[in-house]
């Protein structure tokens, strides 16, 4: 007899819930971010898949997963009218914004640090930064992460935004910073003239360079791979293997 596909487990609604959390996920800081190898995370995908749970997206920097309309009912029932992600957003500027979003996820994940998604801040004023820019509005950042009880803002800044956006959010993050609201701002970046930008910027509006940090991609990927490798053989050495 053939084997029947098993559904997804416990560990799969796992790694489903991490996805439904940032909409869309890369599947490599998926795999770290729960301790799987890229077998063992291929095999909770396809079983997701199979089910209709998520939907691959496929580009040249690798694979990713969306959440679908049913994977985000199985997670949240509360909700009346669950919405996919775009899932049409492959080989665009968002697929390669998303999957910055979740190599940064997956670090605060294996940092131990809370964290909270830019669709979770929609209705979380605290973490939302009041801005000017054409006229009074609120701005999210892409992630938020809680470091010893205090709230630093992410931003995932691989395209330039125009200066004058860029010098209201940054004034908006200043505010807050002044105000004790936030304790500082992490920018995740991949092209010298957008960080150029930044750094610019946040002199302008008299930032204290100690409060924001500029992470290139490359160093992003690789302190994540390092702290997968390093929490990984923390917990071999606890469980004797």
């Amino acid at each position: 007899m053939g084997g029947k596909n098993r559904g997804p487990g416990p560990r799969s609604l796992e790694l489903l819930r991490w996805i439904e959390r940032l909409e869309v996920a890369g599947l490599e800081p998926l795999a770290l971010a729960h301790h799987l190898g890229p077998r063992a995370v291929y095999s909770h995908v396809q079983r997701l898949a199979a089910d209709g749970l998520v939907e691959r997206i496929y580009d040249r920097g690798g694979s990713l997963v969306a959440i679908t309309r049913a994977g985000r009912s199985a997670v949240r029932p509360e909700l009346h009218d669950p919405r996919a992600a775009a899932a049409s957003l492959a080989g665009g500027a968002l697929t390669a914004h998303a999957r910055a979003t979740s190599w940064t996820a997956a670090r605060a994940t294996l940092r131990g640090l809370r964290w909270v998604s830019d669709r979770e801040i929609r209705s979380l004023p605290a973490w939302q930064i009041p801005v000017i820019w054409r006229q009074p509005g609120r701005h999210r950042p892409d992630l938020g992460i809680v470091v010893n009880g205090a709230q630093v803002a992410v931003e995932v800044e691989l395209t330039a935004k125009a200066a004058r956006r860029l010098h209201a959010i940054l004034g908006g993050y200043q505010q807050q910073i002044v105000t004790g609201r936030l304790a500082g701002i992490l920018y995740v970046v991949d092209n010298p003239v957008v960080r150029k930008a930044i750094e610019r910027t946040a002199n302008a509006v008299g930032m204290d360079r100690r409060r924001l940090r500029l992470l290139p991609m490359p160093n992003l990927v690789s302190e994540t791979r390092a702290l997968a490798l390093t929490t990984e053989c923390s917990r071999a050495v606890k469980t004797g293997a």
